[in-house]
């Protein structure tokens, strides 16, 4: 979502568009995370973030040329993204769930906005490589992990939030029912995955 300091913004920044106004000119910090930053431009434009159709991305490269050419920061460096919101270099930029919570947790005035275009989801996995030579092992461990109660230990320690449902009755309250960690249903029904693209 969006990460916006509401001291400093000049008005309501609620869409990913909002990114591209000219009154945020160096004050956007962005990481160069390449289908983020497609899928954010995607959106802005009302695509899928999984398009193909060389029409739309040619729009998009226009769209991110443009963004560069105001915004600030590269790679992907969260330490420094949140220094910049937190000395005023910067006004706004995107994130995740706990950038928003590191940012607050400094008194910052911020706010987190899931855009009405809607959001990019990801999730974190665990594999299993096929010629793993310790293949039970790792199962084992996997179906330790997703016990509820493991689960829940995780989502209480990093504030994420987690798929697995069994573990919901464990996780601390004030994180189960924050908005911005488990967001409302609208909100992930608007929101797309990464999908893998065609050659």
């Amino acid at each position: 979502g969006l990460i916006v300091r509401t001291d400093l913004a000049p008005g309501p920044l609620t869409r990913w568009a909002d990114l591209w106004d000219p009154r945020l000119a160096g004050k956007v910090q962005v990481w160069d995370i390449q289908r983020l930053l497609m899928g954010i431009a995607l959106k802005s434009l009302g695509y899928s973030i999984n398009s193909e159709n060389p029409a739309e991305l040619a729009a998009v490269e226009e769209r991110l040329q443009a963004l560069k050419d105001h915004a600030r920061g590269a790679g992907y460096d969260p330490a420094a993204a949140e220094a910049a919101l937190a000395s005023d270099e910067a006004v706004a930029m995107y994130g995740w769930a706990g950038d928003f919570r590191r940012l607050r947790a400094r008194g910052l005035p911020v706010a987190y906005v899931l855009p009405p275009e809607g959001s990019i989801l990801w999730g974190d996995n665990l594999v299993i490589p096929a010629n793993s030579p310790n293949k039970y092992t790792a199962e084992v461990f996997i179906n330790f992990l997703l016990r509820p109660e493991i689960t829940a230990q995780f989502i209480n320690e990093i504030y994420y939030a987690t798929s697995n449902e069994a573990a919901h009755p464990f996780i601390k309250p004030e994180i189960r029912d924050d908005p911005v960690i488990f967001p409302p249903v609208e909100d992930l029904q608007r929101a797309e995955v990464i999908l893998p693209l065609g050659p």
